[in-house]
């Protein structure tokens, strides 16, 4: 029993740091974990143009996974990206830059506000 307690509580405690506070993931450490997850993955080693475009659509599929918040013009950049998009993802995710991805966020917020004002109407 004593071992399951434990096995229940490590996740949660290794949620913070020694101090108590939320650890605080930074663009390097994201890029840096996610090379180190790409080196034991069995098909892709680097984020590549196949990679990229799937983590686009993954992404938009996460924000909005039953698809009733986000109109098509505002998804069509992610879930069929341009050669030249998916480069400039790739550039800027490798240099700690993910104002695309940030950006997708704010534009799914909003389209969740647009929502419910909607349904009050």
């Amino acid at each position: 029993m004593r071992k399951y307690i434990c096995l229940l509580l490590f996740p949660i405690y290794s949620l913070f740091s020694l101090n108590g506070a939320p650890t605080t993931l930074t663009p390097e450490m994201a890029v840096k974990r996610a090379h180190e997850m790409l080196e034991l993955h069995p098909v892709f080693k680097q984020v590549n143009a196949t990679l990229g475009k799937r983590l686009l659509q993954t992404y938009c599929d996460q924000m909005d996974c039953f698809k009733i918040y986000l109109l098509k013009k505002e998804v069509n950049e992610f879930i069929d990206p341009s050669e030249d998009f998916v480069k400039k993802v790739i550039g800027s995710f490798e240099a700690g830059n993910f104002e695309v991805f940030e950006k997708m966020l704010i534009t799914t917020q909003k389209a969740i506000v647009r929502n419910r004002e909607l349904e009050k109407r």
